[in-house]
């Protein structure tokens, strides 16, 4: 039998493994995905996972928007003639609900832009921006 050696082994060992739900009913195409090394940096300091917020992204769970910006994607979706827009708050859930809206740009952040023609998609801090 394996024992763990240390208490983060076992605090390992009891922990859930992260579950990725990919399909085929994304809201749009992605093109090409390129990153910031900003955001790749910020990315793996936080322990996300990118392939996650893709995922996200092209569902329409944008994250943390603004409900004007959330009807601009949904337009964009249907029209395919602009932009589309995620922001994603990389501290638990909690940390989120407790942060104040005006206060949350202090957060970790990372923004996914699909271009209006679809091309690319750009994972980004804001400050890349």
């Amino acid at each position: 039998m394996n024992t763990p050696s240390n208490a983060a082994d076992a605090a390992a060992a009891h922990r859930p493994l992260p579950m990725t739900i990919i399909t085929t009913a994304a809201l749009f195409p992605l093109g090409n995905v390129v990153a910031t090394p900003n955001a790749l940096a910020l990315l793996q300091a936080t322990q996300s996972s990118t392939a996650l917020l893709l995922n996200r992204h092209m569902h329409g769970d944008f994250g943390d928007l603004h409900a004007d910006d959330l009807q601009q994607n949904l337009d964009a979706i249907k029209n395919s003639d602009a932009r589309i827009l995620s922001v994603y708050r990389l501290v638990s859930p909690t940390v989120l609900k407790a942060t104040p809206t005006n206060e949350r740009n202090k957060l970790d952040t990372v923004w996914i832009i699909t271009e209006w023609d679809r091309s690319v998609t750009t994972v980004l801090c804001p400050h890349d921006y």
